[in-house]
């Protein structure tokens, strides 16, 4: 699979991306009075109403993650991905009508059913039609292209008004669906299917390799799918949690990053220690954080998602993962603040530092080295299998 092609898988993440945000850019002109400022309502709206706002995304991914899953065994990755322009395209259609505060709220809805169909089946796409070779790089595109997705909104937002904001992120999904069209599916869900030419045709066509070059790949991921849908999967199979080996030092700097910055606020909140001769310490802590976190533990995670589980799960804890991360989303945007309020912000960061050890601690402990090696080794590796 070449460079070009994951781009344009991915790009249906980076419209997701900007659609996530889309609320934080616009949510000052929505509270802004439409007599003195530009306010697409008629009124500005309250603190409440736009937390609603910002919150009612992740509780559309949460309500939707079900359903990726199902849909991509049954009816392909590609096809499923494809359709997820249909609630992007409803969302934005809402938005642009700007009628009401319950449009509004519905689009953003509408928007978090339209998200989790991307975050629940590209990682799984990308596992199964990129060479061994370079899929852990190709699946580290999906979190880049998240994070494009939020700049080109944070970028344009606050400069233009509240319709050519919309439009600009409603050109993403819409470049995502005629570009990815063209692309083939899966040739694991081919081989589900029992279409033997149909997995060769498509290797042939992402490897850029003729027929007998291919046969072995091909044949390989037959055996794999037999052998997936030969067990039980419902007691066989182990649902791992998200992070790779390799990100081990990552996890631990970016776990030190947040104790400091804990520290720091301990220090000058609780202890009343005079802290102005080392201001720049939170800035540092967390700009160190947010740097070990996007070259590590955020990217890691979804190529991790379509390497780990055997092909019989990998829908199902695909599906689990992403509700996983929206529900907690949801929480930690929701209660923050009230966090900070209650314990300080001292206390917040050290909880958060605590989860960062645990999650070094599963690294260490748990999850093999992935790269350099087939979907099947990786599978043997973790059942414990030597490969003959």
């Amino acid at each position: 699979m070449k460079t070009d092609k994951n781009i344009q898988v991915n790009l249906c993440v980076m419209g997701g991306g900007a659609m996530m945000v889309w609320s934080s850019p616009i949510l000052l002109m929505l509270q802004s009075d439409p007599v003195e400022e530009e306010n697409p309502l008629s009124r500005p709206i309250t603190d409440e109403e736009a937390s609603w706002i910002g919150a009612l995304s992740p509780v559309g991914t949460l309500v939707g993650c079900f359903v990726p899953g199902y849909l991509a065994e049954k009816l392909g990755r590609r096809t499923t991905l494809l359709s997820s322009i249909i609630p992007m395209a409803i969302s934005w259609v809402l938005v642009f009508t700007r009628k009401s505060i319950g449009v509004l709220y519905a689009a953003r809805f509408i928007g978090g059913l339209a998200v989790v169909i991307p975050f629940g089946v590209i990682p799984v796409y990308c596992g199964e039609i990129a060479e061994t070779s370079i899929r852990g790089i190709l699946g580290s595109f999906f979190q880049i292209f998240i994070t494009l997705g939020l700049l080109w909104a944070y970028s344009i937002g606050p400069f233009v008004s509240y319709m050519n904001y919309c439009i600009a992120c409603a050109v993403l999904p819409i470049t995502f669906f005629i570009s990815f069209y063209p692309m083939p599916e899966s040739p694991y869900y081919w081989a589900t299917k029992s279409r033997k030419e149909d997995v060769i045709r498509v290797l042939m066509r992402l490897r850029g390799k003729k027929k007998a070059e291919v046969e072995k790949e091909a044949a390989e991921i037959e055996v794999t799918v037999q052998e997936a849908y030969s067990k039980q999967a419902s007691k066989q199979a182990t649902i791992l949690d998200l992070f790779k080996v390799k990100a081990n030092l990552k996890a631990l700097i970016a776990t030190c990053a947040l104790g400091i910055l804990g520290l720091f606020f301990y220090l000058k909140d609780a202890a009343g220690i005079q802290v102005s001769h080392v201001g720049w310490l939170p800035i540092f802590s967390l700009v160190t954080f947010m740097a070990t976190y996007s070259i590590g533990l955020s990217p890691i995670p979804w190529t991790i998602i379509g390497e780990m589980f055997s092909h019989e799960v990998k829908s199902t804890a695909t599906t689990i993962i992403v509700f996983t991360c929206c529900f907690l989303s949801f929480i930690i945007s929701k209660y923050f603040i009230n966090m900070v309020i209650t314990f300080g912000q001292y206390t917040t960061m050290w909880f958060f530092g605590f989860f960062c050890i645990l999650s070094l601690l599963f690294v260490v402990l748990f999850l093999p080295e992935t790269k350099g090696k087939s979907l099947q080794e990786i599978q043997d590796e973790v059942s414990g299998k030597a490969r003959k």
